[in-house]
């Protein structure tokens, strides 16, 4: 079961994750980890390359951690699934059954939860994971979602931490060392494709849901770097799929059109969604 920790001294643990045993699959029109219309999932070569389990995922993972991230300025929710002789397993969010991935989020909701126990000025938090070459280290890949706040929050929940906290990643062991590594990601540019304001009820199965015609178009047309997330702010929420302006600039202008059309969801720039202080409102498509 999950573990509160009210002072977030230790890392989140979920233990065996009470997740259904039923592995629900998501039907994609195209494999995710390639846009390929040719095959599935199952069957591509960029997991195979990348030794990623896909077929043998036991139905919870064994624990999750959260951990700071230096690089990238947001927090990291890991989770650990394990063989039968206790191996950790390499893959991604995006292998995992549709079960798991619902129960992720739900557990990463739960952790915004708690840290905004220690934040109660915090205006919100994006849950989102990364797919394709924005992943940092594709062959050590563990499933996880990036909690991310505005700077703020982010360093007032930081502040909190003991030296000594599970919190702090290996080369960095306190608040001052983890905001003098180099900060090397910036968003401010890339698209964000918003849906409507949401109620927050069952979240993170109506992400998927909302969000797979659009994310569909771009893994058919090539494009299949970028983020899937959902923007927490109380009593809504609103979906977001961010990708990077210049591999957007790539497609045709057709498909630009078309996903830039997409019906409950308006494009935005990332330093317009960076700056919102609550919901994105605005003319979205019809």
């Amino acid at each position: 079961m999950h573990q509160s920790n009210a002072g977030m001294k230790r890392p989140l643990e979920a233990g065996e994750n009470p997740a259904a045993k039923r592995r629900r699959k998501v039907e994609w029109a195209v494999c995710v980890l390639c846009g390929s219309t040719e095959h599935e999932m199952a069957n591509c070569t960029v997991a195979a390359e990348k030794n990623w389990t896909l077929n043998n995922l036991p139905d919870g993972w064994k624990k999750s951690s959260l951990m700071a991230n230096g690089s990238s300025r947001d927090l990291i929710l890991l989770f650990d699934f394990r063989d039968m002789v206790d191996q950790r397993l390499n893959t991604h969010f995006l292998c995992c059954c549709f079960d798991l991935q619902i129960a992720m989020f739900e557990t990463a909701i739960q952790t915004a939860s708690k840290i905004r126990q220690h934040v109660p000025q915090m205006n919100w938090v994006d849950l989102s994971f990364n797919f394709g070459s924005w992943l940092s280290n594709p062959k050590k890949s563990t499933p996880h979602i990036h909690l991310s706040f505005t700077m703020k929050d982010f360093e007032a929940f930081l502040k909190k931490q003991a030296e000594h906290s599970p919190v702090w990643p290996q080369n960095a062991r306190n608040f001052t060392e983890l905001m003098s590594l180099p900060y090397d990601k910036n968003y401010d540019n890339d698209l964000m494709f918003v849906s409507r304001p949401q109620p927050p009820t069952e979240a993170a199965k109506n992400m998927f849901t909302l969000s797979k015609p659009l994310m569909e178009e771009f893994f058919r047309a090539g494009l299949c770097d970028g983020a899937l997330g959902m923007r927490l702010t109380g009593p809504q929420m609103q979906i977001f799929v961010r990708v990077g302006e210049e591999q957007f600039g790539q497609l045709s202008e057709e498909i630009q059109a078309k996903t830039k059309g997409m019906s409950g969801f308006k494009c935005i720039t990332g330093k317009s969604w960076r700056q919102q202080l609550n919901v994105y409102v605005g003319n979205f498509n019809e």
